[in-house]
Formats: C-alpha cells, structure tokens, sequence
C-alpha cells in the first residue's frame, strides 16, 4: 500500500468518520478528517476523498454544507471519491439523478450483488452493507454506471467516470467492531424495539467480519 497518498475524510455528522478512519488505519493509509457539520473548511490539498453519510435527508432540503459539497464535487479534477448513504444520494443529485423518500425506511443488512466490473470492487461479487436509510435513488443520473444492486435497493452502487464511486448502503459499518453502536443507532431510528428493528436484527449475520473485504479494495482503489 502506497503510504504517500493523502485521502481526507469528509464528515457530515459527529462520529460518522470513525469507521472509515479505522479501516484506513488496518490499511496502512494516511488519512485526516474535515469536520463539516462543525464548519471546517474544504480541503485543497488531497488525494482522494471520502464523503460520508448524514443524520439529515435530501428531501427535507440542503443545509449550506451540503451546497459547499456540491461545488467540492465540480473541483475534484479527477481525484477519486467514494461516498456513502447521504452522500450516494447527494452525488446523484448532483448529476441529475431523481431521490424519493421510501414509504418505510430501510433498515437491515443487504446483501449486495457486484453487477458489472469495477477497478474498486475487483473480483467482489457481493458484500455486505448495513442500510439505515429513509430515501432513496430512485432514478440513476444518465452518466451513472449501476454496479451493484440488492433486495431492497435497486440503485446501491454507482460509479461516475473512472473517479467516483458511491454506495447507498455502509460496508465500513459491516465488522465486529462497532457493531453495538450501529445496533443502538438502529434502535433509535426504527423507534425502540419495534417490529421494524426486529427485523434489523433479523438480517444481522451471526458471525461478523474483522475488516470489510469491499471495503479494502475501496481503499486500495483510492489511495491507488
């Protein structure tokens, strides 16, 4: 793994860049994190970047962060991203591609089938990714390319050109540790002890994983 390259860690809400930094730590990666939901400024100087997901939704409209994301999206120049949940759906967005909001959220571990060849995904013909989504991408954007998809989420991985690849779903998320916490994140999005987080824990695997295997060839793809 090439140590030289600088990825950055794009954070729209408290803690959500934790799983991200620990995969790239297990990977030998230099990595930092801009806080946005604090106010920190966008960086300039970067090799690759990671947007992560959001406590916020889409369609209940963009908070300023958001807007100064989407002009960080027209500066990339080619440098490589990879975005998840919100930030799936932001980039889409972003291309023209049409979010909705789910008549039920979708909160469950899927199973997500690799369609097509990528240079992120390798030979992965499928991986796991927890789901805590309300929306979703309902209509691709025409320069999108779909590589993945899953029960419950036709549109779950995206790719735009050669530099942004994006997913609906979080596979940092689908490892031993931190599983309790994404366990009380989904109890406290289905409501307390409800049907819906039943069925959460339903789909949980009863054996997890140390390290994402999608998740590593992400990084590989990025710090590349």
């Amino acid at each position: 793994m090439n140590n030289m390259k600088k990825i950055v860690i794009i954070e729209n809400g408290p803690s959500l860049c934790a799983f991200f930094g620990r995969a790239l730590d297990t990977a030998g990666v230099e990595h930092s994190t801009t806080r946005m939901w604090r106010g920190d400024p966008l960086p300039e100087e970067f090799d690759a970047c990671i947007l992560t997901g959001d406590y916020h939704d889409i369609t209940r409209g963009l908070k300023e962060r958001h807007r100064r994301e989407l002009d960080f999206l027209e500066r990339l120049d080619g440098r490589k991203l990879f975005a998840s949940c919100f930030s799936h759906q932001l980039v889409a967005s972003a291309h023209g591609g049409k979010i909705s909001r789910r008549e039920k959220r979708l909160l469950r571990w899927e199973d997500v089938a690799v369609e097509t060849g990528h240079p992120a995904v390798g030979g992965i013909v499928s991986f796991d990714a927890v789901c805590l989504n309300i929306e979703e991408v309902v209509k691709p954007p025409g320069d999108a390319v779909l590589l993945g998809s899953s029960e419950g989420c036709a549109n779950h991985l995206l790719s735009y050109g050669d530099n942004i690849l994006s997913c609906q779903g979080h596979p940092e998320m689908s490892v031993r540790r931190g599983s309790a916490r994404v366990d009380t994140l989904a109890l406290w999005l289905a409501g307390g002890p409800t049907s819906t987080y039943r069925e959460y824990r339903g789909s949980r695997p009863s054996s997890l994983p140390e390290t994402s295997e999608f998740m590593q060839s992400v990084i590989l793809w990025l710090s590349s």
